[in-house]
This record gives structure tokens, C-alpha cells and sequence, in this order.
């Protein structure tokens, strides 16, 4: 909180981009995005160019104010949408793709940028999992491949140590070891999460449509 209502440089402040992903959350030059070159990652069907968006935005300019007060306020819930929609896990990861050779193009690109960039893809694929767990036992086979590949990417930012548990937190640091162990073994646990959740749920209407209703 100690950002609000002051500027500062976004590129000495890599955590930012963990809660920050969204594009329409904020006003933009439209000089500093012509002369920064940013612009969306075309794909086909649309979907999470914010990502890309907001990394090239945070990692390109150097100065930035965050303003503490709603001005805009957006919900709707799309049965369509495309966290509904197990061929949005593929989209999302190529978005990942995306950043990561956009970091990787940019030298000024701070370790703290690939501790943040692997925890958002490790609460991507834990995301995508719970949410089809829910209405199945295993996940999809349409999507096995691409979890195979988000592995591979996992396996890679372990090899070049930008998984410390300090920085990412330990709770994190144990589900990805979990993870890299045994993709099988992460999966049953999960699903046994989600079980918990939609069981603590169904208990928690019960008890509420059994109590006296005040009119």
C-alpha cells in the first residue's frame, strides 16, 4: 500500500505484477505505448492478452501512480467465458509463452520479474485444475498435453533457480514441489481440495436453509 497516490518506477517493483493483470484497470499514455512498441498478442479467439498487455506496460514504463479508490467497477458471469472452457487452459499458457520471450528480449528484466512471472503460471495451472475438478473426477484429455508443457516450463525456472521459497512463499513452494514430483499425486490433491470445498459448502446451505428465516 505504500505505492498509492505517489510515483514511482514500476520496474524496481517486479511484486506489482502478481495481483496486476487486468489492462482495463488503468489509464494509458497512448504516446508512451506507441513509442514502447506495445501492443496485444493477436490470437485467435481472444483471450488473456492482459497478461502480455500489462507485463510489457509495467516492464516498459517508468512512471506510474496507483490511485486508491474504485472508479470502475465490471461483473458479469458468462457461462461462455473461457475459464469455463478447458481449450482456454491452452490459450492461457501460449499467453505465458508470450511474456516469457518478451522477458527474455528485455535486458532490464530483474529476477524478481521471473519469481513473479512463475508464481502467476503456477496459480494458472492450480486455477484451470480446481476449476475442471469441479465437475469431473480427471482432468480433460484435451488439456493433458498442455499440462505436460506448463511441467516442462516448471522445470526449467527450477533449473535456473527462480523458485526460492522465501520469495515465493513455502505453501507455494511445497505445492510446486508436489507438482514436479508427481503430476498424478498434484492432481489427487486438488481434487481432494476441491471435494473439501464443495462439501463445506453444501453443509454450510444446509445449515442456513434450515434455519428460521427473518422477513
Amino acid at each position: 500500500r505504500g505505492l498509492y497516490g505517489r510515483i514511482f518506477n514500476p520496474l524496481e517493483y517486479p511484486e506489482i505484477l502478481w495481483p496486476d493483470h487486468c489492462m482495463w484497470n488503468g489509464i494509458y499514455d497512448r504516446t508512451f505505448l506507441k513509442k514502447s512498441k506495445i501492443k496485444l498478442n493477436e490470437t485467435k479467439g481472444a483471450s488473456y492478452q492482459d497478461h502480455g498487455f500489462q507485463w510489457q506496460t509495467m516492464c516498459s514504463a517508468r512512471r506510474a501512480m496507483y490511485i486508491d479508490e474504485g472508479l470502475y467497477y465490471y461483473r458479469r458471469d458468462n457461462e461462455s467465458a473461457s475459464m469455463k472452457n478447458p481449450k482456454g487452459m491452452i490459450k492461457d499458457f501460449a499467453e505465458f509463452i508470450f511474456v516469457k520471450e518478451y522477458l527474455k528480449a528485455n535486458s532490464l528484466i530483474k529476477k524478481g520479474h521471473w519469481w513473479v512471472y512463475y508464481q502467476k503460471m503456477l496459480g494458472s495451472i492450480r486455477s484451470w485444475s480446481s476449476n475442471l475438478l469441479v465437475n469431473c473426477d480427471v482432468l480433460p484429455e484435451a488439456i493433458d498435453e498442455i499440462f505436460d508443457r506448463y511441467l516442462d516450463e516448471f522445470r526449467e525456472g527450477e533449473a535456473q533457480g527462480y523458485f526460492d521459497p522465501i520469495k515465493i512463499g513455502f505453501d507455494r513452494f511445497d505445492e510446486l514441489q508436489m507438482l514436479l514430483k508427481s503430476k498424478e499425486l498434484y492432481i489427487s490433491y486438488l481434487r481432494a481440495m476441491v471435494q473439501s470445498r464443495i462439501s463445506y459448502q453444501n453443509r454450510k446451505i444446509e445449515e442456513l436453509s434450515n434455519k428460521n428465516q427473518i422477513v
